[in-house]
């Protein structure tokens, strides 16, 4: 057994209810496996348009939602502000594959956030995912992780 196996063994699990939105089709279907496999129940959408129409469906059962950041249509920082206009205690975990750059600051300016990058494997999504759920809304370092600076 390889050192990544072993580790994903010790990936926590949960029961609930995750909206996972991405874009990239590809990226979406391993991102919502991995949560399978951890127990997670799992709805998908592509964008952020079609995660408002999921969540305003779906929103009894959603405990989190983990949305890619830059995507066509709406991109994750405004599906959050829309969320969060419902209900400002929605669990919200971003992930992106850019590295911190304008676009990426002008979408995350002035939240605080929690956040993955990608690429991540099923341990280290699967930990953020608990730490999300066991923590607060909305309160991680996100300018400490990414090295941002206060707007």
């Amino acid at each position: 057994m390889s050192e990544v196996e072993k580790n994903e063994e010790d990936a926590p699990f949960g029961t609930e209810t995750i909206l996972v939105v991405e874009d990239l089709d590809a990226v979406r279907r391993v991102a919502c496996e991995m949560l399978a496999l951890q127990g997670y129940q799992i709805l998908e959408a592509r964008n952020g348009v079609e995660a408002l129409e999921v969540y305003h469906t779906h929103a009894s059962r959603i405990d989190l939602i983990f949305t890619d950041i830059i995507m066509p249509e709406m991109d994750g920082g405004e599906l959050a502000e829309e969320v969060w206009k419902i209900n400002p205690k929605m669990k919200i975990l971003f992930g992106s594959g850019y590295p911190r750059n304008h676009q990426f600051e002008k979408i995350m300016s002035g939240r605080v956030v929690k956040f993955i990058a990608k690429p991540y494997n099923r341990l280290a999504l699967s930990r953020k995912i608990r730490e999300v759920m066991d923590g607060g809304s909305r309160i991680i370092e996100w300018l400490k992780e990414t090295g941002a600076k206060k707007p």
